[in-house]
C-alpha cells in the first residue's frame, strides 16, 4: 500500500506546486511544446532502509507527438488486490486525468494554458537543470547502448535525494534508467524492460467506460468505505487537493 499511496501523492503534487516527472525543467517560452513519441515500459525496486526484500513494480510512460502523455503505475489495495493507477495529461482537451483502480474513479484537473505548457515541458528534460549542463560530456563512464540507442548519464542532486540517471537525448532525455537514493536511507531502482518508438495506441489514453468522476473528498471517502481502517491520502492532503480541485472546475 506505502507505493500505491506515494504515486498518488505524488501524482497530486503535479498540479498543487507544477512538479514534474524526472529533472525539474525550466520555464517554457510561448508555442506549443511538443514530444517525441513512445511507450516505455520500465520496472522498480523500492527498497527500504533496513534493506528488506525490495517492493517491485511495473510502469508504462507514453508520450504524444501532441504533447499528451501518460503514465501508469501498478499498485495492491489493502485487501491485497492488484490496479493499475493511470494519469494522463490529455492535450486535445485540456485536462490531466488520474484513473483510481480500486474504487474506479476519474478525477479530473481543467488546466490553463499555463498549466498546460508547464506540464508538457516536465516531460522534456533536455532542457532541464541538470541534464542539458552534461549532455556535452559524451565520453567514459558517461555514455551507454541500451535497446540500440545511446544514454548519456545525468546527475541531479537535492537536500533529500541523489538522482543518477542515463537518458536518451533521442526521446527528451528521458530516464530510462535510474537509480535515486533518498537522505534517510531508502532507495529505488528503475530500468527500462521494453521500447516502442512512434505513436502510442489511443487505447492508453481513453476513460474505462465503468469509471465515475469523482471529487478528492468523494474518491477517499469510496475508498475508506471499501477498505475500512484505511486511507489513499491523509486529512490534510486530501482537503489541500480537493481545494485544487475545486478551483479549477469550469476552466
Amino acid at each position: 500500500m506505502k507505493h500505491f499511496r506515494t504515486y498518488w501523492l505524488s501524482a497530486a503534487a503535479l498540479f498543487l506546486c507544477s512538479g514534474s516527472i524526472g529533472f525539474l525543467a525550466r520555464s517554457q517560452s510561448a508555442g506549443a511544446p511538443t514530444l517525441k513519441p513512445f511507450v516505455a515500459h520500465l520496472r522498480q525496486q523500492m527498497f527500504s532502509k533496513s534493506g528488506r526484500t525490495p517492493g517491485v513494480t511495473d510502469r508504462v510512460v507514453a508520450h504524444r507527438e501532441d504533447g499528451s502523455y501518460m503514465t501508469s503505475f501498478t499498485s495492491r489495495s489493502p485487501s491485497g488486490e492488484s490496479g493499475n493507477t493511470v494519469e494522463v495529461v490529455d492535450v486535445p482537451g485540456r485536462r490531466s486525468v488520474t484513473l483510481e483502480p480500486f474504487t474506479k474513479s476519474v478525477l479530473i484537473f481543467h488546466l490553463s494554458a499555463d498549466e498546460l505548457r508547464q506540464s508538457i515541458q516536465s516531460q522534456k528534460a533536455c532542457e532541464a537543470s541538470g541534464v542539458k549542463e552534461q549532455l556535452p560530456e559524451r565520453t567514459g563512464r558517461r555514455r551507454k547502448l541500451m535497446f540500440g540507442r545511446e544514454l548519456l548519464m545525468a546527475t541531479d542532486r537535492t537536500a533529500s535525494k541523489t538522482a543518477l540517471s542515463w537518458v536518451a537525448p533521442d526521446l527528451d532525455c528521458y530516464p530510462l534508467e535510474e537509480h535515486v537514493t533518498f537522505s534517510n536511507g531508502s532507495h529505488n531502482d528503475s530500468w527500462l524492460v521494453g521500447l516502442d518508438v512512434g505513436t502510442p495506441p489511443e487505447s492508453l489514453f481513453e476513460i474505462p467506460p465503468d469509471y465515475t468522476e469523482r471529487s478528492p473528498l468523494q474518491i477517499e471517502a469510496s475508498y475508506r468505505a471499501r477498505y475500512p481502517g484505511h486511507r489513499l491520502w491523509d486529512d490534510r492532503m486530501v482537503g489541500i487537493i480537493e481545494q485544487r480541485y475545486q478551483a479549477h472546475q469550469g476552466r
